[in-house]
């Protein structure tokens, strides 16, 4: 990422949605709105099926922390809608170094069942294959979650072979 001055960078837009990197760096007037949203959007629906350091997050404290951890991770992708102007969601992308991606992705509560995962995830994907050097995207869906393995196949991720005992699926959209 090259992100300049502590600003968050462009990488795509959709009809109703802008997509952002923002890193550690980031300057306070962007990153304080962006935690605040953090503890708006990441209630205990949205993050039921994610890794601990995303639960409990209800303060600025805790949302900071979560900012920190994420950043470390993976790279954060910050979703905004273009008709608000504000922030509605995240998509998190990790680099294993085989040229693999793999995402994940989540939306405020409010923004669930109008398109904007599908709008979103095409996106993505459009910008993955003509901006990035993966050959492939990778993600994890917990097993009870339909409504995110029908978007997944929709959009011509394929399911991969499942894991005795685990408690997600993987879906894979070629690149190459």
């Amino acid at each position: 990422m090259n992100q300049t001055a502590g600003f968050p960078v462009f990488l795509f837009e959709t009809e109703r949605l802008r997509v952002e990197e923002v890193g550690t760096c980031l300057a306070e007037d962007y990153l304080k709105p962006l935690l605040q949203r953090a503890v708006d959007l990441l209630s205990p629906a949205v993050v039921a099926a994610l890794p601990q350091y995303f639960q409990g997050i209800t303060t600025l404290k805790h949302a900071e922390q979560w900012f920190k951890q994420v950043c470390l991770a993976s790279r954060l992708l910050v979703v905004t809608s273009t008709k608000h102007q504000h922030i509605i969601g995240f998509i998190f992308i990790y680099e294993d170094g085989s040229g693999s991606a793999h995402i994940g992705y989540l939306l405020g509560e409010e923004y669930w069942r109008q398109g904007l995962a599908f709008e979103l995830l095409r996106g993505l994907v459009a910008w993955a294959s003509q901006h990035c050097n993966f050959t492939r995207l990778l993600a994890g869906v917990e097993v009870d979650n339909m409504a995110s393995k029908k978007l997944l196949t929709k959009l011509g991720f394929q399911r991969q072979p499942p894991v005795v005992g685990a408690s997600n699926e993987f879906y894979q959209y070629s690149l190459s």
